[in-house]
């Protein structure tokens, strides 16, 4: 049930000071904004785990590394790629 008291404080927008419906229609739309960012960010989000979910994945696990754990695997990750590359360039050399 709702309390009568409330119901006398409430005004409507055209018994207003236009300073007053001003200041309530910034906040509403700042709100929305926010709102409307939050949402596209979400959306954002979801559409990158559809489209690079592996790679996404490997991206939070790395960001939850600390510096130096991460300095490790990117080390690791760049002499892995370099002995590929001579193992892929030794084979084309023999054949």
């Amino acid at each position: 049930m709702v309390n009568q008291k409330s119901l006398d404080n409430l005004r409507t927008f055209d018994k207003m000071s236009k300073e007053k419906r001003e200041e309530i229609w910034s906040r509403a739309g700042k709100k929305s904004a926010e709102s409307r960012r939050q949402k596209k960010q979400e959306q954002e989000i979801i559409t990158a785990l559809t489209k690079y979910g592996t790679s996404f994945k490997v991206f939070l696990e790395l960001s939850e590394k600390s510096p130096k754990e991460l300095e490790k695997a990117i080390k690791d990750s760049i002499k892995n790629e370099k002995r590929s590359k001579k193992k892929n360039h030794s084979k084309k050399a023999t054949k």
